[in-house]
């Protein structure tokens, strides 16, 4: 077996991954987020800070995305971080100038900047300069216990993920949508604030350079959820409802509409005795 085949992670992550994989059947891989405090020891070898500056969500898709090629587990610290919008969400610093203001939307996603700012008024965000650093890397390679777990979803499998998380209790789910960047940053924020699960759209920016397509949602689950999500997950799996839906899990494509064509004729006809029933009925 080579290296890069084996998951490098705890059994425990490792196990988390097939599970989410199992029942979702994602498109790329799940990814763990730790978020570490100002006061909070970082364990030595867990990840590399990157050489290289990027958006948070491109790193989210660095690990979900490159796992077999690069291996990398990225211990981001703030400097790391190229998007002007996820250090005010994920608590490297504060939500404040031009940000904060709506400067940076008006007249781009709002007519006025006093729109934007309204807009984000009730943002999700961690509490300014709390975090010195956030490990993002696929689940399956983590060596420590994240706070957060993310995926990529396609909309289908929403039915599933809101199966799961309402299972006990039956409350709603509700989406929110805040129309500004950062919001792969403000899901993490939510999922590290709330023992629950969110989904989230991915912003312009992280369609555009993010790596998240057209197609793609994305969810932040609070690892203090997995369990109870999971088990959710079960039993309305057992009570018929998978994903995908029964129908879309045939092993065989359906016919196509000229099938008639294709089904065994009732005798084999050779071409010597065809062409002497012809030329018998031209004779006729």
């Amino acid at each position: 077996m080579y290296e890069f085949e084996k998951p490098r992670g705890t059994e425990e992550n490792v196990v988390r991954a097939r599970k989410i994989e199992s029942h979702l059947r994602l498109p790329t891989l799940p990814v763990g987020i730790k978020i570490y405090k100002n006061e909070e020891h970082i364990p030595e070898g867990i990840g590399a800070e990157p050489d290289f500056g990027g958006t948070f969500c491109q790193f989210v898709s660095y690990s979900r995305f490159e796992r077999c090629q690069i291996r990398k587990n990225y211990l981001l610290k703030r400097r790391a971080i190229t998007c002007p919008f996820a250090p005010g969400v994920l608590g490297f610093e504060d939500w404040s100038g031009h940000i904060a203001t709506g400067e940076h939307m008006g007249g781009v996603h709002f007519e006025t900047a006093e729109a934007a700012r309204r807009s984000q008024e009730g943002l999700p965000r961690l509490e300014p300069f709390t975090v010195q650093a956030i490990l993002v890397g696929p689940l399956q390679d983590l060596t420590i216990e994240p706070d957060v777990i993310g995926f990529a979803i396609l909309p289908g499998m929403s039915n599933k993920v809101f199966d799961g998380a309402m299972w006990n209790t039956g409350k709603p789910k509700q989406i929110t949508y805040y129309n500004i960047c950062g919001i792969c940053g403000t899901g993490v924020a939510q999922a590290y604030k709330n023992r629950d699960l969110f989904v989230v759209f991915p912003c312009h920016g992280g369609r555009r350079t993010g790596l998240f397509t057209d197609t793609e949602l994305f969810t932040a689950l609070n690892t203090g959820f997995f369990d109870e999500w999971i088990l959710g997950m079960e039993k309305s799996f057992v009570s018929g409802h998978s994903f995908p839906v029964g129908h879309m899990l045939r092993p065989n494509p359906p016919l196509p509409p000229h099938y008639k064509i294709l089904e065994w004729p009732d005798e084999i006809v050779l071409y010597s005795e065809w062409e002497k029933e012809q030329e018998e009925k031209q004779r006729k």
